[in-house]
C-alpha cells in the first residue's frame, strides 16, 4: 500500500472495522489524512489499532466522526498534528 489517504472517505455507512484489522508495521505508506473523514456512523475502532511509527501525518483521519466516542488505548497520535475536527 503506497498511500492510505482518504481510504475509508465519506464511507458513511461504516459503523465498525473487524476486529482483526490492523496497519502493518512494514506497510510503506506514511500519510493517513482523512483516512476516516466523514465516516458518520463509525463508533468504534478495535483494540490494538494502531498506525505504523514511522507514520507523518494523520491530519483530520477522524473529522466529521461524530458517532466515533473515543479511541482504543492502542491509538498513539501524539506528535502527529490533528487527527480531528
Amino acid at each position: 500500500m503506497a498511500e492510505a489517504k482518504f481510504m475509508f472517505f465519506h464511507c458513511e455507512a461504516l459503523a465498525s472495522l473487524p476486529s482483526t484489522f490492523r496497519i502493518p508495521e512494514t506497510v510503506a505508506c506514511l500519510d493517513f489524512d482523512n483516512m476516516f473523514s466523514s465516516c458518520t456512523s463509525l463508533k468504534a475502532l478495535p483494540e490494538g489499532f494502531s498506525v505504523p511509527a514511522k507514520t507523518t501525518s494523520v491530519e483530520g483521519m477522524f473529522l466529521n466522526c461524530g458517532s466515533l466516542a473515543s479511541l482504543p488505548a492502542s491509538l498513539d497520535l501524539s506528535g502527529l498534528g490533528s487527527a480531528g475536527g
